[in-house]
């Protein structure tokens, strides 16, 4: 609006704007708009590597409890005397252990069991007889070690023996051995599921330990 000053020229008075204009809001939210994704993209990211990160320990863990008792019960055979190993299918191991509990000896077998279409697992028992379905309670829980699960989401499972000459090379994978088994080798393939995959649709991460077989 226009007034009136004291030396009677005309002057303009403005009114403080006090609200943003259309174009301004429009801005302001395409800004919004482009800052939040980026910080949804950042944390996308980060939540996908601790998935993975996880998923990994996961694999670790796994495969490690399984190693860990393979490694004790072969760690149980006997030096000398009737020493059973037989491989059948590549996949399932079957030898002849010291008892925990100072008894007789037992049989411990490892085999591949398949879970579905994608998945096996391994399973460990311990009978008293070799070939037998009776389970052996070596633990003292009141439940005989037939079917012990030692490792989920397998992929695959193999076991080898090693009797003579270059360790990197002469392996079988079926038989019967005695005495003259200087190692076992066992390999696992694990799912290496990662996220926004499905599972089994990538290849799996391969483990392989070998044991050497104490001979007299």
């Amino acid at each position: 609006m226009r007034g009136q000053s004291k030396n009677g020229f005309s002057r303009t008075v403005r009114s403080a704007r006090g609200a943003f204009t259309f174009i301004e809001l429009i801005v302001a939210v395409a800004l919004s708009i482009v800052l939040l994704r980026g910080l949804y993209t950042i944390f996308d990211a980060a939540t996908d590597l601790t998935r993975l990160s996880e998923e990994r320990v996961y694999v670790m863990l796994e495969v490690s409890a399984a190693f860990d008792y393979m490694a004790d019960d072969l760690g149980r055979v006997p030096y000398s005397g009737d020493r059973v190993f037989k491989v059948s299918g590549g996949n399932t191991l079957v030898f002849r252990a010291l008892s925990k509990t100072g008894g007789e000896d037992v049989y411990i077998r490892y085999r591949l069991v398949s879970v579905d279409s994608t998945y096996s697992k391994i399973v460990r028992g311990v009978f008293e007889e070799e070939g037998c379905t009776t389970g052996v309670d070596e633990d003292g829980d009141g439940s005989s070690e037939t079917g012990m699960v030692v490792a989920r989401r397998v992929r695959s499972f193999s076991v080898r023996f090693h009797k003579s000459g270059d360790i990197n090379g002469s392996w079988s994978s079926s038989g019967e051995q005695g005495t003259s088994t200087r190692a076992v080798k066992f390999v696992i393939g694990l799912d290496s599921t990662t996220p926004g995959t499905t599972a089994g649709s990538k290849p799996a991460e391969v483990f392989t330990l070998i044991i050497p077989v104490m001979s007299a």
